[in-house]
């Protein structure tokens, strides 16, 4: 915008200047506000703050009534028999405790010497699974043996009865073995 003339721009003048003042009379009017609220609103926090604590001291105080009342003689009876049922369920745990730890460790013995007749009678069926392939080859070169026995004794038997002559005699049947 352009001035028409300089006689006018004091006037402009006066006008920005009236225009600032009344925006800073409002912002200086609504900074008075704000402090008034932040006044009422510390004013508010301090009062709780001071409601809280002696809130906390009537609490402390209260608790402290109540353990005072529950210690007075009249409270006694009933504390010493909740005292002596409690008691008694500790000694009750420890007695089931003490039982379940020695059947754990008799558990553990057992099975241990399970283990141990186990490796034995494992070492035993393997010496005697040992020993019956040994007697069953030593059977095996006797049976052999005695084949070539019979055999023999049938040869020997045909030469003696070729030179004796003909006789008659019991026939030895190699079929029919001993045990």
């Amino acid at each position: 915008m352009r001035i028409r003339s300089i006689d006018s721009f004091p006037a402009f003048q006066a006008l920005v200047i009236e225009n600032l003042s009344s925006t800073l009379e409002t912002v200086h009017g609504e900074k008075v506000e704000i402090t008034g609220r932040l006044e009422q609103v510390l004013a508010e926090r301090d009062a709780a703050l001071e409601e809280s604590s002696t809130e906390r001291q009537a609490a402390e105080s209260a608790r402290t009534e109540l353990a005072k009342a529950l210690l007075r003689p009249e409270t006694l009876p009933r504390l010493e028999s909740e005292l002596h049922g409690l008691r008694r369920h500790v000694e009750t745990e420890n007695s089931t405790r003490v039982a379940a730890e020695q059947e754990a460790a008799v558990a553990a013995a057992k099975l241990e010497a399970s283990i141990e007749a186990r490796a034995v009678a494992a070492k035993a069926f393997e010496e005697a699974k040992a020993e019956y392939q040994l007697r069953g080859v030593e059977l095996a070169d006797v049976r052999s043996e005695l084949r070539e026995a019979l055999k023999t004794i049938a040869e020997l038997r045909a030469k003696l009865s070729k030179s004796r002559g003909p006789r008659t005699t019991l026939p030895v049947k190699p079929d029919k073995r001993p045990g």
